[in-house]
Protein backbone atom coordinates (compact mmCIF):
# COMPACT_ATOMS: atom_id res chain seq x y z
CA UNK A 1 0.00 0.00 0.00
CA UNK A 2 0.99 3.38 -0.87
CA UNK A 3 0.92 6.33 1.64
CA UNK A 4 1.64 9.36 0.98
CA UNK A 5 3.13 11.95 3.34
CA UNK A 6 2.76 15.05 4.27
CA UNK A 7 5.47 17.90 5.76
CA UNK A 8 6.64 21.37 5.79
CA UNK A 9 6.00 21.57 2.31
CA UNK A 10 7.14 18.51 0.92
CA UNK A 11 5.07 15.43 -0.12
CA UNK A 12 6.42 11.86 -0.44
CA UNK A 13 5.67 8.51 -1.26
CA UNK A 14 6.68 5.48 0.44
CA UNK A 15 5.47 1.61 0.78
CA UNK A 16 5.13 -0.47 4.03
CA UNK A 17 6.87 -3.40 3.69
CA UNK A 18 4.23 -5.98 2.58
CA UNK A 19 3.68 -4.00 -0.66
CA UNK A 20 7.14 -3.64 -1.09
CA UNK A 21 7.58 -7.25 -1.42
CA UNK A 22 4.74 -7.60 -3.81
CA UNK A 23 6.05 -5.10 -5.99
CA UNK A 24 9.41 -6.47 -6.18
CA UNK A 25 7.43 -9.77 -7.12
CA UNK A 26 5.96 -8.18 -9.53
CA UNK A 27 9.34 -6.87 -11.18
CA UNK A 28 10.57 -10.09 -11.23
CA UNK A 29 7.57 -11.66 -12.78
CA UNK A 30 7.81 -9.23 -15.32
CA UNK A 31 11.55 -9.69 -16.42
CA UNK A 32 11.80 -13.49 -15.74
CA UNK A 33 8.89 -14.39 -18.58
CA UNK A 34 9.49 -10.93 -20.94
CA UNK A 35 13.44 -11.23 -21.53
CA UNK A 36 13.06 -14.65 -22.83
CA UNK A 37 9.83 -13.69 -24.58
CA UNK A 38 12.06 -10.76 -26.58
CA UNK A 39 14.74 -12.85 -27.31
CA UNK A 40 12.75 -16.15 -28.39
CA UNK A 41 11.16 -13.29 -31.37
CA UNK A 42 14.32 -12.07 -31.94
CA UNK A 43 16.22 -15.01 -32.57
CA UNK A 44 17.80 -15.34 -36.45
CA UNK A 45 17.40 -19.07 -37.79
CA UNK A 46 20.59 -20.27 -39.22
CA UNK A 47 20.89 -23.05 -41.76
CA UNK A 48 24.23 -24.46 -42.95
CA UNK A 49 24.76 -25.46 -46.56
CA UNK A 50 27.42 -28.39 -46.20
CA UNK A 51 29.80 -28.00 -49.77
CA UNK A 52 29.12 -29.85 -52.95
CA UNK A 53 31.43 -32.39 -53.62
CA UNK A 54 32.79 -32.31 -57.54
CA UNK A 55 32.25 -35.68 -58.86
CA UNK A 56 35.84 -35.41 -61.01
CA UNK A 57 35.62 -39.28 -62.77
CA UNK A 58 32.53 -41.06 -63.42
CA UNK A 59 31.97 -44.43 -65.01
CA UNK A 60 29.21 -45.89 -66.59
CA UNK A 61 29.98 -49.70 -65.30
CA UNK A 62 31.99 -51.58 -62.28
CA UNK A 63 33.43 -54.15 -64.15
CA UNK A 64 35.76 -53.33 -66.92
CA UNK A 65 35.77 -55.35 -69.91
CA UNK A 66 39.52 -56.68 -71.22
CA UNK A 67 40.64 -56.51 -74.59
CA UNK A 68 41.83 -60.13 -74.74
CA UNK A 69 40.55 -62.11 -72.05
CA UNK A 70 43.12 -64.86 -72.72
CA UNK A 71 46.29 -65.02 -71.38
CA UNK A 72 48.64 -67.35 -72.68
CA UNK A 73 51.13 -68.48 -69.62
CA UNK A 74 54.14 -66.53 -69.06
CA UNK A 75 53.35 -64.15 -72.09
CA UNK A 76 53.43 -61.03 -72.40
CA UNK A 77 51.70 -58.06 -73.61
CA UNK A 78 48.66 -55.22 -73.04
CA UNK A 79 44.93 -54.89 -71.88
CA UNK A 80 42.52 -52.20 -73.23
CA UNK A 81 40.50 -51.90 -70.08
CA UNK A 82 37.02 -50.38 -71.05
CA UNK A 83 33.16 -50.19 -70.29
CA UNK A 84 32.14 -53.02 -73.25
CA UNK A 85 31.64 -49.92 -75.74
CA UNK A 86 32.11 -47.51 -73.57
CA UNK A 87 34.65 -45.58 -72.27
CA UNK A 88 35.98 -47.37 -69.15
CA UNK A 89 35.80 -43.63 -67.86
CA UNK A 90 34.85 -40.36 -68.27
CA UNK A 91 36.37 -36.98 -66.62
CA UNK A 92 35.60 -33.28 -66.39
CA UNK A 93 38.35 -31.16 -65.46
CA UNK A 94 40.13 -31.03 -62.24
CA UNK A 95 42.05 -33.62 -60.03
CA UNK A 96 41.80 -37.18 -58.29
CA UNK A 97 44.09 -39.75 -57.05
CA UNK A 98 43.34 -43.26 -58.00
CA UNK A 99 44.05 -45.91 -55.95
CA UNK A 100 45.16 -49.96 -57.00
CA UNK A 101 47.63 -52.56 -56.21
CA UNK A 102 48.56 -54.45 -59.28
CA UNK A 103 49.09 -58.10 -58.77
CA UNK A 104 51.69 -60.30 -60.20
CA UNK A 105 51.80 -59.90 -63.96
CA UNK A 106 50.51 -57.03 -64.81
CA UNK A 107 53.45 -54.31 -65.23
CA UNK A 108 52.04 -50.90 -65.22
CA UNK A 109 48.63 -49.53 -65.80
CA UNK A 110 48.24 -46.17 -67.68
CA UNK A 111 45.18 -43.81 -69.43
CA UNK A 112 44.61 -42.67 -72.89
CA UNK A 113 41.86 -41.38 -74.41
CA UNK A 114 38.99 -43.78 -75.48
CA UNK A 115 39.09 -43.36 -79.35
CA UNK A 116 38.70 -45.84 -82.27
CA UNK A 117 42.50 -45.95 -81.70
CA UNK A 118 43.02 -46.75 -78.24
CA UNK A 119 43.76 -50.44 -78.61
CA UNK A 120 46.66 -49.60 -81.22
CA UNK A 121 47.62 -46.71 -79.05
CA UNK A 122 47.87 -48.55 -76.00
CA UNK A 123 50.32 -51.64 -77.71
CA UNK A 124 52.42 -48.80 -78.88
CA UNK A 125 53.38 -47.54 -75.00
CA UNK A 126 50.65 -43.98 -75.72
CA UNK A 127 48.82 -42.99 -72.64
CA UNK A 128 49.57 -41.47 -69.35
CA UNK A 129 51.41 -43.42 -66.20
CA UNK A 130 48.96 -44.11 -63.50
CA UNK A 131 50.87 -44.31 -59.83
CA UNK A 132 48.70 -45.64 -56.66
CA UNK A 133 48.11 -42.57 -54.53
CA UNK A 134 49.32 -39.70 -57.31
CA UNK A 135 46.91 -37.08 -57.99
CA UNK A 136 46.13 -36.84 -61.84
CA UNK A 137 44.83 -33.53 -63.30
CA UNK A 138 42.61 -34.09 -65.72
CA UNK A 139 41.03 -32.32 -68.90
CA UNK A 140 37.01 -33.06 -69.54
CA UNK A 141 37.61 -36.55 -71.84
CA UNK A 142 36.47 -39.82 -71.96
CA UNK A 143 39.27 -42.54 -70.45
CA UNK A 144 40.28 -46.09 -71.35
CA UNK A 145 42.77 -47.87 -68.92
CA UNK A 146 45.78 -49.49 -70.66
CA UNK A 147 47.69 -52.50 -68.64
CA UNK A 148 50.75 -53.79 -69.66
CA UNK A 149 52.11 -57.01 -68.26
CA UNK A 150 54.57 -59.74 -68.48
CA UNK A 151 55.03 -63.16 -67.50
CA UNK A 152 51.43 -63.84 -66.74
CA UNK A 153 51.01 -66.74 -64.41
CA UNK A 154 50.04 -69.78 -64.99
CA UNK A 155 46.16 -69.35 -64.07
CA UNK A 156 46.24 -66.26 -65.98
CA UNK A 157 46.16 -62.39 -64.97
CA UNK A 158 44.22 -61.50 -61.55
CA UNK A 159 41.77 -59.60 -60.83
CA UNK A 160 42.33 -55.84 -59.29
CA UNK A 161 39.95 -52.72 -58.32
CA UNK A 162 40.89 -48.98 -59.00
CA UNK A 163 39.04 -46.35 -56.84
CA UNK A 164 39.46 -42.92 -57.78
CA UNK A 165 39.13 -40.75 -54.63
CA UNK A 166 37.96 -37.17 -55.86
Amino acid sequence: MLILHRGRGKHHLSLNPRSKKGLLTLVLFILVFTIPLAVALTTTIIHTVPPTNTQVISSVCSTLTLSNPITIPTGSGIELLTCGSNPAFSSTTGSSTPSFSLPTGYDSLRYLPADSNALTNCGNGSGSLLTSGAAVSFATGSWDYCAVYSNAPALGLSTFTITWAQ
